[in-house]
């Protein structure tokens, strides 16, 4: 495993990833903080159809902040492992231990993400009456979807490699998928279902009995709130660029795949 053009060993992200990660942990959860202390001043509206303060939507928000924390906690060993450096300039003990490392990290990141969607989705039962069938069976049909799409990257993670082990020790016989094609394939799916949780709201938004210029007020708050779609495209953008270099020097390049949307 090894990359096929020249390449400058003295190179590291390793200090940049080390920030990013970092800012990575204390970004969010700092928002979560903000908006469990919000959620807990604010009263129960008497005709709110949830009689709780926190509900399903707040759990997984928090659920989705412990699995960034743990992610980033895993990244940063990653790095003392050489996530940063190209392979080249990694000790053969290292890389294994970093691939064994990535293939399980898979595994959190992508619950983390799915967990993630299912927050939004939720949040949208608590703002909008679940009473019009149609959209409850549209926040329903797109839980599936995440479900089925984490479902599928799990099982794709657990058996890239015949035999499993050959995804951290690859001078087993055997063989695997391309890391890029497998890659680009998830981050395009989920882009997808990121954009369907963006614009499934804002058809209810236009219904509500609000003047125009406050509709499309809220609808922009909608929209800005979900960058995080801007951030998977261009996640996914960078995987294909970097190709195969994902499979052939992946202590330099596969944090394109591990880092948080």
């Amino acid at each position: 495993m090894s990359s096929s053009k020249a390449v400058d060993l003295t190179q590291s992200k390793q200090s940049d990833l080390r920030t990013l990660l970092i800012a990575m942990v204390i970004v969010p959860t700092v928002i979560v903080i903000i908006r469990a202390w919000s959620r807990a001043l604010l009263p129960v509206s008497p005709t709110s159809k949830i009689p709780t303060k926190f509900w399903w939507d707040d759990w997984t928000a928090f659920a989705a902040a412990a699995i960034n924390i743990a992610v980033c906690g895993i990244g940063l060993r990653m790095v003392d492992l050489g996530l940063g450096l190209h392979i080249q300039a990694v000790s053969p003990d290292n890389v294994e231990k970093f691939l064994k490392v990535l293939w399980i990290v898979y595994y959190i990141f992508d619950t983390g993400t799915a967990v993630g969607k299912a927050s939004a989705l939720f949040f949208y039962a608590r703002i909008f009456s679940v009473s019009n069938s149609r959209f409850k069976y549209a926040l329903w049909l797109v839980h599936a979807m995440n479900v089925a799409w984490l479902l599928a990257i799990l099982l794709s993670v657990t058996f890239m490699c015949s035999p499993i082990q050959k995804a951290w020790e690859t001078s087993l016989p055997g063989t695997c998928l391309n890391t890029g094609l497998l890659w680009t394939g998830s981050g395009v799916t989920s882009l997808i279902i990121d954009v369907i949780i963006l614009i499934m709201p804002l058809p209810m938004l236009w219904k509500l009995q609000l003047k125009t210029i406050r509709r499309i007020q809220i609808s922009g708050v909608f929209i800005c709130g979900y960058l995080v779609v801007v951030v998977s495209i261009g996640r996914v953008v960078t995987i294909i660029q970097a190709g195969d270099e994902l499979e052939l020097d992946p202590t330099c390049e596969i944090y394109l795949t591990i880092t948080p949307p």
